[in-house]
């Protein structure tokens, strides 16, 4: 690899600071986790379901559940939700559990796990950054990029916020990792293998890295057609492990009875089949080259097998164009676009959220805006411009999926604290170099310049708090979907159902895993596209009477519970009827458990019949 960048860094700080910076993060990073150790549980319980659908799932494991058997048995029993997660993760937190169950009792060793969790992923993932960065463009970049992944609301509020278990966070990991070791000197050949290894592992834990993945991909091929150096035997090194690396997780967390299921939502055939196809049509024409001299033609090479082996696997394949929601009914696909805000368009997103869309969206635009203009002026034929390239494509195709849904920003994350580095470098050299910066006055414009980058990147949680003063009155009015506040997602009030006799309990959406959670009963409802009758449960038979009587006959539910003061949507019509004390003759209001709670049993031979 060419000469890195930090031959020019201004502050040249040697790598023994920045670790010692690395520390000195990493030691905040833990106290945090040591003063959110009270309130994790209640953090889980408030928070995401999917969180809590993956404790579940840890303890069902622990508690004897097959390793290949990722079904949820205290939803919709007696077959139970099937999920399409990775056990890989279930063991890793298992096993620090287990560590910490050796000096803790199980509820102190449980907090303990979820602060610890995410904290350990996120200092990972700043060495990973602080390093990478550092080798390629030096200590000043990489000091900046450590503190963009400190500071920015989607790592740090999101992502790697404490009780986060689900697999977002270890994707993250994964795919950064992949596009560092995409451009780190050294060994082409051993820096492909790692990168297919960390993509390899990165499908395995859940596929949408999927186009990250891809991209990487593309990038290497594309580099290696034009004869880079080292590029043939990144590309080699990367397509050789993807493939051997993703055949070996599939089968390490696949039964074999289900190796030939064509799963569209995780790794199986279908993406197994689109890993060779690749693989294939990236080596070959780098083997062919004597005969396929030009670049264009191994490119043309590349995608002709491409087409070829697609249009050979097509019957595998073409099913999982419809994407991971294909097979549901179109009422819970609306639903699900709906009611989940991070997988509505940035745009919407925005209206609903603007904090939000302030804190993650408008820094993430900004660096790559930025970025991508030095990149431009200060050319591209060294090292760094290759590799600064390579970031700028990641980054952009997550600020362009984002526009699809806001949740595909999670496609940007690997890249942006690299460009960070890479923008705050060239500004400052600007400023030093007293070069004109687009006509301005000399350093003028790059000091101007780092104030709104330094605002939205590192004072965006200020900004944020002024602007919800002043548009406070529009946000109430964005998130009139609820009636009104309050909410019954904390342990006091769930635990109270515990009073009841095991049961089936039929609750809205977001109600069902934390009750499953926190009580002995059985859940009828959870946001899991796998299944359509647990999403369908926690939404449509609020609307509606007969709605309600066809969920209740169906899923054979003893109770009802409804949140006496938040959860119910507008569309929820007769969830506000029953609200209103207009109870019909099959649902019996019970005695008080918890003022927040109101809890019918149902009378099913009063239930009526239906046509």
């Amino acid at each position: 690899m060419d000469t890195p960048m930090n031959r020019i860094d201004p502050l040249n700080l040697p790598p023994r600071v920045l670790w010692l910076i690395f520390g000195v993060f990493a030691g905040s990073i833990l106290m945090q986790a040591v003063a959110g150790y009270p309130m994790a549980w209640q953090w889980l319980v408030a928070g995401d379901n999917d969180d809590i659908t993956r404790w579940l799932s840890i303890e069902a494991w622990r508690n004897g559940q097959s390793w290949f058997d990722m079904t949820q048995y205290r939803f919709l029993p007696p077959e139970g939700m099937q999920m399409h997660w990775s056990r890989y993760i279930d063991a890793a937190i298992a096993g620090l559990y287990a560590l910490a169950a050796f000096v803790l009792p199980p509820q102190a060793a449980a907090q303990a796990v979820l602060v610890l969790w995410p904290s350990l992923l996120l200092c990972l993932l700043l060495a990973i950054v602080g390093r990478g960065t550092q080798l390629v463009l030096g200590g000043t970049a990489a000091l900046v990029a450590m503190i963009f992944v400190m500071t920015w609301a989607f790592i740090r509020e999101l992502a790697f916020a404490m009780s986060r278990i689900d697999h977002h966070n270890v994707q993250i990991l994964t795919t950064t990792a992949m596009v560092y070791a995409m451009i780190w000197p050294g060994s082409p050949f051993r820096k492909g293998v790692i990168a297919g290894l960390f993509a390899a592992f990165s499908l395995a834990v859940g596929l949408e890295t999927l186009l990250v993945v891809a991209a990487a991909g593309v990038v290497l091929a594309v580099r290696a057609s034009f004869g880079r150096d080292g590029a043939d035997a990144r590309l080699a090194g990367f397509a050789l492990a993807l493939v051997i690396g993703s055949l070996l997780f599939f089968a390490g967390q696949t039964a074999p009875a289900n190796w030939f299921v064509p799963y569209c939502d995780a790794l199986a055939p279908p993406i197994l089949s689109i890993t060779w196809i690749a693989a294939l049509a990236c080596l070959i024409p780098m083997a062919a080259r004597p005969v396929l001299p030009h670049p264009a033609l191994r490119l043309g090479a590349t995608a002709a097998i491409s087409l070829a082996g697609l249009w050979l696997g097509s019957d595998l394949l073409s099913p999982c164009l419809a994407g991971p929601y294909g097979t549901l009914p179109v009422e819970i696909q609306t639903l699900i676009t709906s009611s989940i805000t991070e997988a509505q368009p940035v745009l919407i997103f925005a209206r609903g959220a603007p904090e939000t869309f302030i804190k993650i969206i408008l820094p993430a635009a900004a660096i790559t805006a930025l970025a991508s203009l030095f990149w431009v002026r200060r050319g591209k034929g060294d090292a760094t411009g290759s590799a600064t390239a390579q970031m700028l494509i990641f980054a952009w195709l997550g600020c362009i999926g984002s526009l699809i849904q806001m949740r595909m920003i999670l496609m940007a994350a690997p890249a942006l604290p690299f460009l960070a580095g890479f923008v705050f470098l060239n500004l400052l050299q600007a400023r030093q170099s007293g070069k004109r910066w687009f006509g301005l006055t000399q350093g003028v414009g790059p000091t101007l310049a780092m104030i709104p980058i330094a605002a939205m990147v590192f004072f965006s949680g200020p900004i944020t708090t002024a602007l919800l003063q002043l548009t406070l009155p529009a946000q109430a009015a964005a998130a009139s979907s609820v009636e009104d506040g309050g909410t019954c997602r904390n342990i006091e009030t769930l635990t109270a159902l515990d009073a009841l006799p095991q049961a089936r309990i039929l609750t809205t959406l977001n109600l069902g895993a934390p009750m499953v959670l926190l009580t002995h009963h059985f859940g009828l409802t959870a946001p899991y596209h796998r299944s359509a009758d647990a999403f369908w449960n926690g939404s449509f038979p609020f609307r509606d009477r007969d709605l309600m009587v066809k969920a209740l006959v169906k899923t054979g539910a003893e109770y009802l519970v409804l949140c006496r003061g938040a959860g119910i949507l507008r569309t929820d019509v007769f969830a506000k009827v029953l609200r209103s004390g207009d109870i019909p003759d099959w649902l019996i209001l019970m005695p008080e458990l918890n003022k927040e709670l109101l809890v019918y049993r149902v009378i099913a031979a009063n239930l009526p019949k239906l046509p």
